[in-house]
């Protein structure tokens, strides 16, 4: 004969009309505890008693307004940025050339000062007599230049123009060129050529090629008053006046 269980050792969770059932299945061991009452209050705390709030909040989140704005944004749309962003590029390159050739221009025009307190050094180790230069047109040549008579020990980028894209610096040993019809005279009564006796207007040193484009005259020069400017003022003069 077949016995059966008293009907107190057994509990059946049903879930009342305003809850969610829970999917836990609890053990045999549990439903025969004889702490059931205690289980029983303990029920509502079944996790996926929340999960239908979670995928409300979640279908509400994917439903934003952000979210269509992202799904909205066309593949023509993107490429009239690009567009845009590229019509601006193109108009600020010139611009950021201009400044990076002003840069150079700059650091130019400090080499040369420091070229002319070079000579003026010379000059005051040497009776006031201008020194016996030549413009070199290879390393190789053994002759006295810029870089081997005024700076012989210092640091040779003083003789590099940044703007030397030419590669001149590198085969002559110097970016900048001499105003070798000064050789050998006398510092306080200079008389050029080019600028005749006027030493605000006497080139002595100046860039061998245009190497700034973006200047109007395309060179810097050093004068025989000491001042470096990007700015030609002189003449041709063929006699020394009386």
């Amino acid at each position: 004969m077949r016995r059966t269980a008293p009907h107190s050792m057994f509990y059946v969770s049903r879930p009342t009309p305003m809850e969610a059932p829970c999917r836990t299945t609890a053990p045999v061991a549990v439903l025969m505890d004889p702490r059931l009452p205690e289980i029983r209050g303990k029920r509502s705390a079944c996790p996926t008693a929340s999960r239908p709030e979670w995928r409300r909040r979640a279908r509400s989140r994917s439903s934003s307004p952000r979210s269509s704005l992202l799904a909205s944004f066309t593949l023509i749309e993107l490429l009239v940025v690009i567009a845009i962003l590229a019509i601006l590029a193109g108009l600020l390159t010139p611009a950021l050339k201009r400044a990076r050739d002003a840069a150079r221009t700059t650091a130019c025009l400090n080499n040369l000062r420091q070229i002319g307190i070079a000579l003026q050094a010379y000059l005051n180790d040497s009776a006031n007599r201008m020194p016996v230069l030549n413009n070199r047109s290879n390393r190789t040549d053994h002759l006295p230049a810029l870089d081997t008579i005024l700076l012989p020990e210092g640091s040779r980028q003083v003789f590099q123009c940044p703007s030397d894209k030419a590669g001149i610096f590198e085969e002559t040993g110097c970016s900048y060129f001499w105003n070798f019809t000064v050789n050998g005279q006398d510092a306080s009564r200079l008389f050029s050529v080019v600028g005749g006796d006027n030493v605000t207007m006497i080139p002595l040193v100046s860039d061998k090629e245009g190497f700034h484009p973006y200047q109007k005259d395309q060179v810097n020069i050093l004068y025989a008053d000491g001042r470096a400017s990007k700015e030609l003022k002189f003449s041709v003069i063929l006699n020394p006046s009386p």
